[in-house]
């Protein structure tokens, strides 16, 4: 599929990473935080409570790194 890609569009693997580097380094952010945010909930606190946290501090990681990476999703965010 890459050898497609460059000899029909020009597309290189360097073009492919540079494109979805964004994309991975808010993939990564949200991963820690989603990590860490495990390590420091109390195990005995319910589930819906984990998942309450999670859900709020990981959504607001995650729109914080689509503003600070510059992402391209950050132009369709700011349209709603």
């Amino acid at each position: 599929m890459v050898v497609m890609q460059l000899r029909h569009l020009g597309y290189t693997l360097q073009n492919s990473l540079a494109a979805h580097l964004a994309s991975l380094k808010v993939c990564v952010l949200c991963l820690l935080m989603a990590m860490l945010l495990k390590a420091l909930l109390p195990a005995d606190w319910p589930a819906f409570v984990h998942l309450l946290c999670a859900a709020i501090v990981v959504g607001s990681v995650w729109l914080a790194a689509l503003r600070y990476f510059a992402h391209p999703l950050n132009k369709e965010i700011k349209g709603i």
